[in-house]
């Protein structure tokens, strides 16, 4: 009695696999409809929705009782009737981005979209970027599908990233407490979209979120780039690495994420620097421009490239010419790691000709730590009293050489780590010791704050 119905004709498709006739709300009394649904909603504690089986209304082909061109007309409008009404609802009692489009991987939904935020300011409903779904469901019940649920995402990144102005990319939610929850938690971290979980309320503890890497100190960044080996084949049969990258320009790093998807032992070997120039090569042509790292501190010329590429599941730094050859990287199956290859910047002693290598790598207690970058190594200064108020500061030297060093963070970040390496002289390959005497945070130093711990390891 209190929403208008109309009764509509749905096809058989290969989800619903029957044809029936179905009542509907009505245009008229959609907005009426998802107004009092949303007040109730919010009146339970309710704060955002996640909607699905959005691309359903493509099923029908008969309105009312009219004929085909006329039923098509009025199908669209209903479409974005619905759509309007559930997002002014949505707007009006959760707040903005408060919705997840799911089972919405729609042609309508995707321009209807692009066109609106295009068109509309930002004090319309549709000015912030929609949460789409990027893949089917997360079935956790069934073991073969979250190696196939893993490579599909990865894959479908090739179009949806594309598409990154317009949409947050949604890997759908997973599981705690599950033997597979923890290469789930780290392929949504690295996603660069949501990450949300279902299940018990027991299972979401302080220590269990931790274990997974989740905090609420992960940095946004971009969506990950599929390695092209991995383009063309399944991976769930090979017996190899999926494999993707991503691009973090702020940090001069590449992350390198790696998934067994496959139910035996994968074992690849990667040229880790070929692959950290083939990144920032692709990188340029998708954003459709010149795309450089920055040209960090005052760079030696004769001296040669070096990374620090950092291994998450051990916590090992290694510290690697760029002229290194191979890494053989295995995993067993439903395993994850990430790499984090970031180019140290060679900085000369204003006293001497030594050389110090120096890298920023972000917060090595995050799997996307290097996000929490927001400017590499960038300067060095003469002396540590120079009065710069610098996010993160660090003064390192050797008997008679120092450098002074200076990084900006994000704010929030709780961890800070630095990779170093001197040398007598560029292309020297005697080491010296180094120790770090002094660290300031926004202008304070370390030793002065009991809020911080210092800690260096050679």
């Amino acid at each position: 009695e209190r929403y208008k119905l109309v009764k509509c004709h749905r096809k058989w498709t290969p989800v619903v696999k029957s044809e029936s006739d179905v009542w509907l709300i009505s245009p008229e009394s959609v907005h009426a409809f998802y107004d009092s649904f949303y007040f109730w909603l919010s009146e339970q504690g309710v704060s955002f929705v996640k909607v699905d089986y959005q691309a359903a209304f493509e099923s029908l082909d008969s309105y009312d009782g009219r004929s085909s061109d006329a039923s098509r007309k009025l199908i669209i409008e209903m479409y974005d009737a619905y759509y309007n009404a559930m997002e002014h609802a949505a707007l009006k009692y959760f707040g903005r981005g408060s919705i997840v489009y799911c089972m919405a991987q729609s042609p309508h939904l995707i321009t209807r979209a692009m066109r609106l935020q295009q068109q509309c300011t930002t004090e319309d409903v549709a000015a912030e970027r929609m949460m789409f779904r990027n893949s089917d469901d997360y079935f956790p019940d069934v073991i073969t599908s979250h190696g196939w649920h893993l490579n599909c995402n990865m894959t479908n990144t090739v179009w949806s990233r594309c598409l990154s102005k317009y949409f947050i990319g949604d890997w759908d939610m997973f599981q705690p407490q599950r033997a597979e929850s923890h290469v789930h938690a780290v392929a949504r971290i690295v996603s660069g979209g949501l990450v949300y979980m279902t299940g018990r309320a027991a299972d979401f503890t302080a220590d269990s979120m931790c274990d997974l890497g989740i905090n609420e100190h992960m940095a946004p960044h971009a969506q990950p780039l599929l390695d092209s080996d991995c383009l063309f084949a399944d991976m769930t049969k090979a017996p190899a690495i999926l494999v993707s990258t991503i691009v973090v320009p702020g940090n001069d790093s590449v992350v390198i994420a790696l998934f067994n998807v496959s139910s035996d032992l994968a074992v690849t070997p990667m040229s880790l620097c070929s692959m950290y120039s083939t990144a920032i090569e692709r990188q340029n042509g998708i954003q459709g421009a010149s795309f450089t790292l920055s040209t960090a501190g005052i760079a030696h010329p004769s001296s040669g490239e070096y990374f620090a590429i950092y291994q998450r599941s051990t916590n090992r730094l290694h510290i690697v010419p760029s002229t290194l050859s191979l890494f053989a990287i295995a995993l067993l199956p439903l395993k994850c790691d990430t790499l984090t290859m970031t180019r140290m910047v060679s900085l000369r002693s204003p006293e001497s000709g030594a050389v110090l290598y120096a890298a920023c790598l972000g917060d090595t207690s995050q799997y996307m730590g290097a996000a929490t970058v927001e400017r590499h190594v960038h300067s060095v200064l003469l002396s540590s009293s120079s009065g710069i108020d610098s996010p993160t500061l660090l003064h390192a030297h050797t008997k008679q050489r120092q450098w002074n060093i200076r990084a900006r963070i994000i704010p929030g970040t709780c961890n800070v780590a630095f990779a170093f390496s001197a040398t007598e002289a560029a292309g020297s390959t005697c080491p010296l010791a180094l120790s770090v005497s002094q660290v300031r945070v926004s202008g304070r130093d370390i030793s002065d704050s009991a809020d911080w711990n210092f800690d260096t390891k050679t």
